[in-house]
């Protein structure tokens, strides 16, 4: 009788098979990145409309450029997120991972609005 000898797959980071680790993280990552988008947003329209530029207070200030200094941030959280939501289509339930999709898709749109 002969042997069958099945071929060695390559490594694969899996979680076990599901998508559900994959699409949570997706997920967590569009919902800070969608988070973040929303608290720039309020500063930058509360400048925008604000009476004197110039007179601007102190906090609101250093508010500002706190923001503006982790604009890149956006942009990393947005591709996380896709990254993981595309990561988790290749895994069973896929439902989960049409949803981070579609998540992810939002947050990416979001991230890419911002100068």
């Amino acid at each position: 009788m002969r042997e069958t000898v099945e071929p060695k797959r390559p490594p694969t980071l899996s979680f076990s098979g599901s998508s559900w680790p994959a699409a949570s993280v997706s997920v967590i990552f569009a919902v800070a990145t969608t988070h973040l988008f929303l608290v720039y947003s309020r500063l930058h329209w509360g400048v925008l409309f604000s009476r004197d530029h110039g007179q601007m207070d102190e906090a609101a200030r250093s508010q500002l450029f706190v923001i503006l200094g982790r604009l890149e941030w956006y942009r990393v959280g947005g591709l996380l997120a896709l990254f993981f939501a595309v990561w988790a289509l290749q895994f069973r339930p896929r439902w989960p991972g049409w949803i981070a999709l579609s998540a992810s898709l939002l947050a990416v749109v979001a991230a890419m609005l911002i100068m």
